[in-house]
């Protein structure tokens, strides 16, 4: 049998023990909910996105739009020459007006670097042509070609998405960001985020626009007209290299400019901040600076400015319209709106993907996760709690950016960018919170 003495001494080895693992779980959750990422982690995490996202670029399923930015990356090489009246910018005119050019620049310089000279190029898809016509007459890039174009694309993508970790760990906590990484390496980025197209370059300068919007907030604070006239142009610049990615990126210029009004409106600030002046300012600086990179950005828009601006816009429309009419099977239906779009929409991060009862619930379990982190984000916002700044320019980029998606007519699946991409991170976020409140149930019981 045994002893007295042994049960005591058994029971104190064991408590002992529990408190050291009880000790050990607490540095853990200390570690996974801290807001501060060591360089020594971006640099894993770096390494870890460089090594999907560069791999395998030829894997990527091949989209004609892509020949639109391969081919037109010449005119990057006019643009560094200064050449502004080559004809390069107006012999096409569906390309002026439609096809931005900040992502062809881009896509220049990697095929600059990879030896890629003009006459290796495809000449443009025609889309009213079958496909086996449109590679019998070159519109097909070769593998070399291909890959040099959406080698940069990659890059820019590994960037966006190491800065939204960086500002989901300053928002939240360590775990938020590591799951963010980890759901960033899904089978929607790791396609629309590495084909020679506009998605890249338009989520690198989102994201920066974040970051910008975020500084400019924090100077307000320190009511300091340098800093705050630093910061707008910087969001403004951004904002406008956005727009020359694809037109909806001009939306980001609310964030900052909102971001500001939010911020202001507080009573708090009233006393010490001039808000009226300091929105002004904002304002008229953001939208200024936008516009001039939007403008100075592409040579086109050099001559009768006004009128090819709003010809492009026109434009836009009108092919919406005729592309509504020609792809009645691929439009979304009003009846059908909100079906569609949670299927689309919150198929991502988690998923299956076999098309049944399983799969889902998960569609239920990411929608439920995502709806409690923005909850989350605005209760920190009206609470005007800490690192509150981060919040607002993640909700106001949602709302200025995803939202307007939602009413594109088009079932195509690259038009869900922003609206995934934004709920990606606020999965990172609720997921987060609820293993915050879950290790502090367990740790009080």
């Amino acid at each position: 049998m045994v002893s007295q003495k042994q049960l005591s001494e058994n029971t104190q080895i064991t408590l002992k023990l529990g408190d050291v693992v009880k000790k050990y779980i607490e540095r853990i959750a200390n570690f996974l909910f801290s807001r501060n990422l060591k360089s020594i982690e971006v640099l894993i995490l770096a390494i870890l996105l460089f090594g999907v996202y560069g791999g395998n670029l030829l894997s990527v399923e091949f989209q004609p739009d892509e020949t639109f930015w391969i081919v037109s990356s010449t005119r990057f090489d006019e643009f560094l020459k200064g050449e502004f009246n080559s004809r390069i910018w107006t012999e096409a005119p569906l390309i002026s007006f439609e096809v931005r050019p900040i992502p062809s620049y881009i896509v220049a310089i990697g095929q600059r670097v990879g030896g890629v000279n003009s006459d290796s190029l495809p000449i443009y898809w025609d889309w009213s042509l079958p496909k086996e016509e449109n590679i019998s007459r070159g519109a097909m890039p070769s593998a070399r070609v291909l890959w040099w174009s959406r080698l940069p694309m990659a890059l820019l993508s590994v960037f966006s998405l190491l800065g939204t970790i960086l500002l989901l760990a300053k928002a939240h906590s360590r775990i938020a960001a590591y799951l963010f990484a980890l759901i960033g390496i899904n089978e929607y980025f790791l396609l629309h985020l590495r084909r020679a197209m506009s998605e890249a370059p338009l989520l690198l300068f989102t994201v920066l626009v974040l970051y910008a919007s975020f500084k400019l907030l924090m100077v307000i604070q320190e009511n300091s007209m340098k800093k705050i006239i630093l910061w707008s142009v910087i969001a403004g610049i951004l904002s406008g290299m956005a727009g020359q990615s694809k037109l909806t990126g001009l939306a980001c210029a609310g964030i900052a400019i909102l971001g500001t009004l939010i911020l202001i409106s507080r009573p708090t600030y009233f006393s010490q901040i001039p808000r009226g002046r300091t929105l002004l300012v904002v304002s008229f600086i953001v939208v200024c600076t936008s516009l001039l990179v939007f403008f100075a950005s592409y040579p086109f828009f050099y001559r009768n400015t006004l009128h090819r601006v709003l010809t492009t816009f026109y434009i836009r429309g009108q092919i919406v319209e005729a592309q509504v009419n020609q792809y009645t099977d691929q439009t979304i239906q009003s009846n059908e709106r909100h079906y569609i779009l949670f299927q689309r929409i919150f198929r991502y991060p988690l998923g299956l993907r076999t098309n049944n009862t399983p799969d889902s619930l998960f569609h239920w379990i990411n929608f439920l996760v995502i709806v409690f982190g923005l909850s989350y984000s605005i209760k920190q916002i009206g609470m005007k709690m800490e690192n509150q700044e981060f919040f607002i320019v993640l909700v106001l980029g949602t709302l200025v950016c995803a939202a307007p998606m939602l009413f594109v007519p088009f079932d195509w699946d690259r038009y869900y960018l922003y609206p995934i991409f934004f709920s990606c991170i606020f999965f990172s976020i609720g997921m987060g919170q609820l293993l915050f409140i879950g290790f502090h149930i367990s740790k009080n019981q």
